[in-house]
């Protein structure tokens, strides 16, 4: 065969190299998606074009047709692998596996045609050499070429429909990407048309290869200029951008190469607008703790305080990235939001430190009567609950003077000498005096702004906030316990509370000195006290507390009838725990301190210890009349103790005997002794039934939280399942409470809250567990219940709430709402809590989309 080449040929050669170079380009990163099918379809382009030198420079119709053939290996194959392309890097899922070479079909006979024209001349009815310049051959389509040619167009228009679809979700730089590309095929789909039509000037000229020049060196340009296929496809995007995680990617040089929106948001820089593509050094303050980390470690995992305020930690990992060379490209960083959780363990922390220093010195106290070891230790102990940069304790002295007696942390000032030497009057220290004369915690934020701080007590003019409790014993203040810090602000009004814990203690442990010396002629007693105090302190549930305080008192006084009266002064009643001489307990009361006369009433008045030698005596200091007596008894001898901590009234230990002047004064003062232990044993006790009742209960309504619903309610399941018993949950919303809160007010939104909740309860059996699930959901759960039961439970609690009203201040008037209510029942053994909670869940939304004030019944499939 002989050729010519015309000069436009030129183009062809240009077209076959950049599409060679960009086919070679991509399949160095063929592991990407989409990558494989567009190095494949550039190597298309380029089979085509380089058929096409040679068939422009064919001088014989032989030679045309020849180079033809060959060209149709690129026109064929292009289409179904640009939809291929295109299917991957969208992630569209294209057909199934084994199924893709469906497409191929219709490219596979167009290529035989192509080859075996000769014999049916379906593909070109003829080829016509035309006599000009370029020496052009006209090739007259016969009907497979525009089956071929309508086959073709489809998958062009299908491929760049879902590349065009996927510019909505796509980053900023892969648009670019993809408008850059479809710009390219656009050019190259015009031409053809162009072609096929024969709208061309010059007759018989296909302009398809020659626009390929220009497609490939704008996508060889592209591969190299804005690193194409560098970037994962649209599943990555839609993953990354909608993470709750926090994920931050660096390259080699610690440069950012790319950060989602919840990484922005949980890390909050403020150096730089958009931190892409700046160094992390450059975004972040040289102390921030994630370039410490950096710096210190390679791949790890840690926990991070990024702020102190507000708190803020995150879980931080650090992982390195390598290509499939081994060699490093960069890091990802991923960032975990764990404020919440820290927050609910640091305060979980400081309840179980406080109980544990609590303990500390209560055994402390029990353990020692050396007053200076005991201070000792509640400073100690005072640190581990309260910080501070300095504490001390001062005791109230004769003629009112104050001494420092025990300190700690003054080292860091330099008067860890001078202080221990002051002695002042309290009048001289104002905030030491407020405190002896209301007897309450002083907290002092920031003395800079008070014009009552005194300033002249050696050494304290470096305290810019301060935070006292008074130690009160028998109604006296003995001192206080004082901490101090350098820094305005320091406290926090939740501290005092805890502070004051301590002061009780060191009360405790003054009166518990001054007795000792009172009654250290009796070595046996003092063994008695210690045995006593010891094994009540040991007890944390309060009626063990009681029972134990019982059995020790009856070793060393007679006792026929023994109570504890415990004070609740909100509601003024007193509740009664009461033992007969045979450990037998008398179930009495409670009784009224406000209206109705009763012994406990009288001690508790007085507020000191009350004996009564023989009550039947007319001149006797309590009436007969007025004793509560218990059934089947009617006691002579009559010592009463009020329980107290500072000014705080517990309630009243009372011993009762059948003979007159049945105690005499050492065993009065032993048992007072041991009463004002049990004072403090039992306000533990008291704390922690409060701390366990705060663990499981919601502090608004006063019903089960959801921790403690999920661990009973799956323990509820598994018996049931075990048991073959029924069980149902009911799941409850009030109808537009956001307008309650809206139009009222959120305080008589949470008196509505607590009205839901007595309504259930006044509706509910004893057996049905009420829990609040969030802000006004609640949920119930009806051990050994159907469903139908379930479904009348609703509709009472639907119907009763519906009826009720909160009467409000307001001009708006009463309040009224409804509910809405979900109902399912535990049908297998495979269903579990959550199985359920999901099912009453979707109920109650049927109930809300049919119009609220409805009870729903979940109805499975």
């Amino acid at each position: 065969m002989r050729y010519d080449f015309p000069d436009f040929a030129l183009v062809y050669v240009i077209a076959s190299l950049f599409s060679l170079i960009t086919a070679a380009m991509t399949w160095r990163r063929r592991s990407n998606p989409g990558n494989v099918p567009f190095s494949i379809l550039m190597l298309s382009l380029c089979t085509w074009s380089f058929a096409s030198i040679f068939e422009a420079g064919a001088l014989s119709l032989e030679g045309k047709l020849f180079w033809s053939k060959w060209q149709y290996i690129g026109i064929a194959s292009l289409p179904p692998l640009w939809l291929l392309f295109a299917a991957e890097f969208t992630g569209h899922k294209l057909f199934k596996e084994k199924t893709r070479w469906l497409i191929l079909i219709i490219p596979i006979i167009t290529l035989l045609m192509a080859f075996t024209n000769e014999h049916h001349h379906l593909l070109w009815l003829d080829i016509i050499l035309q006599p000009n310049l370029f020496n052009i051959a006209l090739y007259i389509h016969g009907p497979w070429f525009y089956v071929h040619i309508i086959y073709s167009y489809l998958l062009l228009f299908i491929g760049t429909f879902w590349l065009l679809k996927g510019l909505l979700v796509f980053s900023r730089q892969k648009r670019k990407q993809i408008v850059i590309i479809v710009s390219g095929v656009i050019i190259g789909w015009t031409s053809n048309i162009l072609y096929v039509l024969g709208l061309f000037p010059v007759t018989g000229l296909d302009i398809t290869p020659l626009s390929f020049t220009f497609i490939a060196i704008v996508l060889s340009w592209n591969t190299f200029q804005f690193r194409l296929f560098d970037i994962l496809p649209i599943a990555r995007d839609l993953l990354l951008e909608n993470m709750v995680d926090g994920v931050l990617v660096l390259d080699p040089q610690d440069t950012i190469i790319d950060i989602n929106p919840a990484a922005l948001a949980i890390l909050k820089h403020k150096k730089i607008h958009s931190p892409m593509g700046h160094s992390i050094r450059n975004v972040f303050d040289h102390e921030s703790p994630i370039l410490h980390e950096l710096d210190n470690k390679n791949d790890f995992q840690s926990e991070l305080c990024l702020s102190e305020k507000p708190l803020q930690y995150v879980n931080f990992s650090v992982s390195s990235i390598y290509d499939q060379s081994h060699n490093f490209i960069g890091k990802v960083l991923i960032f975990h939001d764990i404020t919440k959780r820290k927050l609910i363990e640091i305060k979980e922390q400081e309840q179980r430190e406080l109980a544990e220093a609590l303990a500390d010195t209560a055994a402390v106290i029990n353990s020692t009567l050396n007053l200076d070891e005991v201070l000792e230790n509640i400073l100690t102990n005072v640190g581990r609950v309260v910080p501070h940069d300095t504490a001390n304790i001062a005791l109230i002295e004769i003629n009112d003077m104050v001494r420092f007696v025990r300190t700690r942390g003054y080292e860091k000032y330099g008067t860890q000498d001078i202080v221990p030497q002051i002695k002042c009057k309290l009048s001289d220290i104002p905030n030491l005096k407020k405190m002896a004369e209301t007897g309450q915690p002083c907290f002092n934020p920031d003395t800079d702004n008070d014009p009552e701080w005194s300033r002249d007590i050696p050494g304290s003019s470096w305290i810019k906030s301060y935070m006292g409790a008074p130690i009160i014993g028998k109604g006296r203040v003995h001192g206080f316990i004082n901490l101090d810090a350098g820094t305005p602000n320091f406290f926090k009004e939740e501290y005092i509370p805890r502070l004051q814990v301590f002061a009780n203690q060191a009360a405790v442990a003054i009166q518990n000195a001054q007795l000792f010396s009172e009654v250290a002629k009796s070595a046996e007693e003092m063994k008695i006290l210690y045995e006593v105090s010891s094994e009540i302190t040991e007890r944390l549930n309060l009626e063990g507390v009681i029972k134990t305080l019982f059995d020790k008192l009856k070793i060393v006084t007679p006792i026929d009838l023994f109570n504890v009266a415990i004070l609740n002064e909100t509601e003024g009643i007193a509740t009664f725990h009461m033992y007969q001489e045979n450990e037998e307990q008398i179930a009495l009361g409670p009784i009224s301190v406000v209206d109705q006369p009763s012994f406990t009433r009288y001690v508790l008045e007085k507020g000191k210890l009350v004996y009564i030698p023989d009550s039947f005596d007319d001149n006797s200091e309590f009436p007969q009349m007025n004793i509560v007596k218990a059934p089947g008894h009617n006691e002579r001898s009559i010592l009463g103790i009020p329980l107290m901590l500072g000014k705080e009234k517990i309630g009243v230990l009372s011993l009762w005997a059948g003979r007159p002047n049945a105690y005499s004064d050492d065993q009065i003062r032993l048992v007072e002794t041991i009463a004002h232990q049990a004072s403090i044993s039992i306000s533990n006790a008291q704390m922690f039934e409060k701390i366990q009742s705060m663990a499981i209960l919601d502090t608004l309504t006063g019903v089960y939280n959801r921790r403690y619903f999920y661990e009973y309610a799956e323990n509820e399941i598994i018996r049931s399942q075990r048991y073959n018993n029924e069980m149902s949950l009911i799941m409850l919303d009030i109808d537009h409470f956001k307008l309650v809160n809206d139009r009222f007010g959120h305080l008589i939104g949470d008196e509505t809250l607590k009205m839901i909740v007595n309504t259930c309860l006044s509706v509910l059996r004893k057996s049905d567990v009420l829990c609040r699930f969030g802000g006004e959901e609640f949920l119930v759960l009806l051990p050994e219940t159907s469903q139908q039961d379930a479904v009348i439970a609703a509709q009472r609690i639907c119907q009763t709430i519906a009826q009720q009203s909160l009467p409000t201040n307001s001009d708006l008037g009463p309040v009224t709402v409804t509910v809405s209510i979900g109902v399912t029942q535990l049908k297998s053994k495979e269903d579990s809590l959550q199985d359920l909670i999901d099912e009453a869940d979707h109920a109650l939304y049927e109930a809300k989309q049919s119009g609220r004030n409805r009870v729903c019944v979940f109805q499975r499939k």
